[in-house]
């Protein structure tokens, strides 16, 4: 037993999750934090402000597509692949602003690529779906409570999917005997026909399954959850011939920074 005069002290640190969900709680209440806890955190939270990036020249943005307003290739159009350079102007706290007047920045880049449309088209019909899925499906999730409200969520998914499903198929058979169209495209046309048909099977045997109304919202849920996935996955087009656009800050000749943009999602 240790006698009076001597003293244990531990030391720990308490890992604490918070999960936050969004959901009609009724009433709100909010409980403020008091001066002294705010002081008494002030070591541990460690903030210090600092700026991330400072700069002594004018700074301009390029765009480039391939070769195309790519320096490195010798094809830069004069004055439309980059803004203005202009010294970036604080504007408070931790942002700058670029002041351009009223110069609009806009970059122009002239290029000449094979006609992919076609296929972009296809892609895009298919990610608008997913993300519609996706969409009802978290809407249904926060409305769980209330198993009518997300059978009605789960409902108008299935019909809107079932309904862009016959808009692509028409697409698709408009563009079937395309003179632009080669094996590989008619191949995966026929890959993404078979599995939207199985698509909408699964689907009218999911709207009309007379199990519990929640057995079925859960796996309702489900099924659009791995329905989307797989649109996503399908949607990648393996013959999209253009490139990334390139979007580049530079200090002078200096790169800075700069952001890789998929042509397929610039809208």
């Amino acid at each position: 037993m240790p006698s009076k005069e001597e003293i244990c002290s531990y030391v720990a640190r308490a890992l604490v999750e918070v999960t936050c969900l969004e959901e009609d709680c009724g009433h709100v209440y909010r409980d403020p934090i008091l001066p002294d806890t705010v002081l008494s955190l002030g070591p541990q939270l460690r903030t210090s402000e600092h700026v991330l990036l400072s700069t002594s020249k004018n700074v301009h943005f390029s765009l480039s597509i391939g070769e195309y307003g790519n320096r490195a290739y010798g094809k830069v159009p004069k004055c439309t692949a980059r803004t203005l350079s202009v010294m970036p102007a604080f504007a408070e706290k931790k942002y700058y602003t670029m002041p351009w007047g009223n110069h609009k920045p806009v970059c122009e880049i002239p290029c000449a690529w094979e006609d992919v449309s076609f296929r972009m088209g296809h892609s895009n019909i298919l990610q608008k779906i997913a993300k519609m899925l996706l969409y009802y499906s978290g809407l249904a999730k926060l409305k769980s409570n209330s198993k009518a409200t997300a059978s009605s969520f789960i409902v108008d998914a299935i019909e809107q999917a079932c309904d862009d499903f016959a808009k692509l198929s028409d697409c698709i058979e408009r563009d079937w005997e395309s003179s632009l169209s080669s094996s590989l495209d008619r191949q995966r046309r026929r890959i993404i026909i078979s599995t939207i048909v199985k698509m909408i099977e699964d689907f009218a045997a999911l709207k009309f399954d007379k199990s519990d109304m929640f057995q079925v919202n859960e796996a309702a849920l489900d099924q659009l959850q791995r329905t989307a996935e797989r649109l996503l996955a399908i949607s990648n087009e393996p013959e999209m011939s253009i490139p990334d656009a390139v979007l580049s800050m530079c200090d002078g000749e200096e790169l800075l920074a700069f952001a890789r943009i998929p042509v397929n999602e610039v809208n």
